[in-house]
């Protein structure tokens, strides 16, 4: 939620416009699951993910600067990733 509290408030906006920002975490099995950097590192995290649940966090913030009204909230979604196949990890 704070980073989408950010975001929000790192936009220049009319102040009758609504900001509107969100931002997405993902965890399984206690660890931190962020966005790949290289295919390889890609293959390594959906190999990680492979057959689990990931517990996938969204932060978002609604913002009216006219008023100075900043909205946030957040859901908790549960995700099973089904197992995955060496020929599907390299085609994904």
């Amino acid at each position: 939620v704070h980073t989408a509290w950010l975001k929000a408030h790192a936009i220049e906006a009319p102040a009758d416009e609504w900001v509107v920002s969100a931002d997405t975490m993902v965890e399984a099995d206690g660890r931190m699951i962020g966005k790949a950097a290289t295919r390889e590192e890609a293959r390594e995290l959906l190999r990680f993910q492979s057959g689990g649940v990931q517990r996938v966090v969204t932060g978002v913030c609604l913002r009216l600067p006219a008023i100075r009204l900043a909205l946030v909230d957040s859901v908790v979604s549960l995700v099973r990733t089904k197992p995955l196949p060496p020929e599907e990890l390299e085609a994904y």
